[in-house]
């Protein structure tokens, strides 16, 4: 039964995007992911039930239990929908977690798993670039995508584990390249990443990676001239990258990106100005309901877009789930990240998980696309392991 357990549990893990293959069973829509994660949970409760495991209860998930308690009992709810659908992946994304977590319990063994995250989302690109080659899934500028789905979830998705395999790789740098699986698993995650043109991405892993290798190897880059030259003409090309995809569309077009983020921006400083929004928050999934009713209001104008999920905030996304109590939950696991970051001075597996942790703040800034069963299971999985 242990085996069936493991056995499941990779496979739940390589097709962490079987997510994207979604039915219905009668009225509720479902989908491949859900499915295998019930069938994990059978193996995996016949060894609790036969004392096997004994189940330990993830801090953040209490954590992040409460919050989602204490916003449905005190705030209304206008979307029924949006509201079942966040409990849902939270319900479905913490048990994967649960089952993680008791199940691969040493260091190797949680490393180990978070390797076959990697080759998942590893084949998971491949096949996305195969469908844009072939034609299917083609956007107008060219971006890497997922299938069903967009460039900053693939985006999301590939991050975390290019740090991780990325400080392991550091660790590992004795090995000959070709040998070394972290360096090929970077050099593979890295290039779906810029192949994404995701942004918000790429300046959030480009900044964590800077830290990994500051930590690294500072006492080597203060007496290297050619080291240091090397990362300011890195610094300096993602910086005109940025420019010509993100600055200058904005001041040539009448569309861009940051065009809808600033009308995201505006409303939701408008819904804040109301005492009961920024206490309370609006409730669980219910961002996309005011921000319909309340966009045209707040930026005088029609708007370039209304159906807005998520507000392209980490900050605003837990001050309107959860109210001012997800702002300082916010507020302490960043301090907590960066008290982890500051203190550790050898690459071990606690500061990658913070770095991993780090690089959902720094992306969550401008992209907030946590709340789904996959990259919600991702951004607790790093949380937990953080902690």
């Amino acid at each position: 039964m242990k085996k069936l357990l493991l056995s499941l549990l990779f496979l739940n893990l390589f097709c962490l995007q079987s997510y994207l293959i979604r039915f219905k069973i009668g009225p509720y829509p479902s989908n491949l992911q859900e499915i295998l994660i019930i069938l994990n949970l059978v193996p995996f409760l016949f060894l609790v039930l036969k004392k096997e495991i004994q189940i330990k209860t993830p801090k953040i998930l209490l954590s992040f239990l409460i919050l989602f308690f204490t916003s449905s009992i005190i705030v209304q709810i206008y979307d029924t929908e949006f509201f079942f659908r966040y409990w849902k992946f939270f319900i479905f994304a913490s048990t994967l977690i649960i089952i993680f977590s008791n199940t691969l319990k040493s260091e190797s063994e949680k490393e180990k798993g978070i390797e076959i995250l990697s080759l998942g989302a590893i084949c998971f690109g491949i096949l996305s670039l195969i469908l844009n080659l072939i034609g299917i899934n083609n956007t107008f500028d060219s971006r890497l995508i997922g299938p069903l789905d967009s460039a900053v979830y693939l985006a999301v998705y590939i991050s975390p584990l290019l740090i991780f395999n990325f400080s392991k790789f550091l660790k590992t740098l004795k090995q000959p390249y070709f040998k070394n699986k972290y360096a090929n698993y970077t050099i593979l995650l890295a290039i779906l990443l810029v192949l994404t043109k995701s942004m918000g991405a790429i300046i959030g892993v480009s900044a964590v990676s800077s830290i990994i290798m500051y930590k690294k190897f500072r006492q080597k880059l203060y007496n290297n001239k050619i080291k240091k030259t090397i990362i300011i003409l890195l610094f300096l090309i993602l910086s005109s990258s940025v420019y010509y995809t993100k600055i200058l569309p904005t001041l040539q077009t009448t569309w861009s990106s940051l065009d809808e983020r600033n009308e995201i921006y505006m409303t939701s400083n408008y819904i804040l100005k109301t005492p009961k929004n920024a206490i309370l928050g609006l409730g669980i999934g219910q961002f996309q309901y005011h921000y319909e009713k309340n966009v045209e209001t707040a930026i005088n104008n029609k708007a370039l877009n209304y159906k807005v999920l998520q507000p392209h905030n980490i900050y605003l996304l837990f001050i309107f789930n959860f109210g001012i109590l997800g702002a300082f939950f916010l507020t302490g696991l960043i301090f907590y990240t960066l008290r982890t970051i500051f203190r550790e001075d050898k690459i071990n597996f606690k500061l990658i998980a913070s770095l991993a942790v780090c690089y959902f703040f720094i992306h969550g800034i401008m992209d907030t696309p946590f709340m789904k069963n996959d990259l919600l299971f991702l951004f607790l999985l790093f949380l937990e392991e953080e902690f």
